[in-house]
């Protein structure tokens, strides 16, 4: 857990359990096979029963499911990446202001495809869920080279910011806008971070933000063996490297970019990252 005042937070407590909860649930019926991702849970319909993202099912890319007790009740929406693709992370915000949830995705990239590969996704919300068809963005308009797209994480404010993972050999991160004139997905004010800590290293390249004495902050993490290097930059403070240590972290292994969630704390103001 991450937080200059680091508490541990009776709701994110339970918010982390009901993760666990919702993901024995899936594994044991409808995705007992292969790698799935549980993102959040969610009642957006407002009728009491509990919704959830699943990324990397058996069945779909994508799937928005909801639960009553122990039972998947429903399958509201569900999106097939195109050659079995597979989504690496996703954020579900109100993207673009207009009062309805969206769902913003970055897939696995291949180097060893050439041309243009769609990185982002993005799955506009309306009244009666999202969008089947997602406006997408082609990597080589980054303009970065080869790019393998790790995480994506929100960085809170008004509009949300949203920042991007790339692994080796970028070994960056990129904050961003996003907007959507004439239904194409367009960047705004992109930002590269980058720490010589975790720029020099070999592991999976993580980020996520969080707000801390009132201040905007980002984590980067790479888990390498039985270490994991952390630099904290202060968007607020220029973007400028705040904080940066070396974990050790035991036998502990496997650290998902999924799973890097935020948390509101119930003693301040604060967010932080579980």
């Amino acid at each position: 857990m991450l937080n200059k005042r680091s508490s541990a937070a009776k709701g994110a407590k339970m918010s982390f359990l009901k993760r666990i909860l919702i993901g024995v649930l899936l594994f044991s019926s409808l995705f007992s096979e292969g790698v799935f991702q549980v993102q959040g849970v969610y009642d957006l319909d407002g009728d009491g029963l509990r919704e959830a993202l699943v990324l990397n099912g058996t069945q779909s890319s994508a799937i928005w499911i909801e639960i009553s007790g122990s039972t998947i009740e429903d399958t509201l929406w569900q999106y097939h990446l195109p050659s079995q693709g597979t989504f690496n992370d996703a954020e579900v915000t109100d993207i673009n202001g207009d009062g309805h949830i969206d769902i913003i995705a970055v897939a696995e990239l291949f180097p060893g495809i050439k041309g243009d590969q769609n990185w982002l996704y993005v799955f506009l919300g309306h009244e009666s869920g999202f969008s089947g068809e997602p406006l997408t963005l082609g990597h080589q308009s980054l303009d970065l080279g080869t790019v393998r797209p790790s995480n994506l994480a929100l960085i809170p404010g008004d509009p949300p910011q949203l920042v991007v993972a790339f692994g080796t050999p970028i070994r960056e991160a990129m904050l961003f806008y996003v907007s959507f004139p004439d239904e194409t997905i367009s960047l705004s004010n992109n930002r590269m971070l980058k720490a010589p800590m975790v720029s020099n290293g070999y592991g999976p390249l993580y980020v996520g933000g969080f707000i801390s004495g009132g201040d905007r902050c980002l984590a980067m993490f790479s888990p390498e063996g039985n270490e994991l290097k952390t630099v904290i930059f202060g968007i607020d403070q220029n973007f400028e490297p705040i904080y940066s240590d070396l974990l050790l972290v035991g036998d502990a292994r496997g650290v998902v970019g999924t799973g890097i969630q935020g948390f509101q704390s119930t003693r301040s103001a604060d967010t932080g990252l579980i």
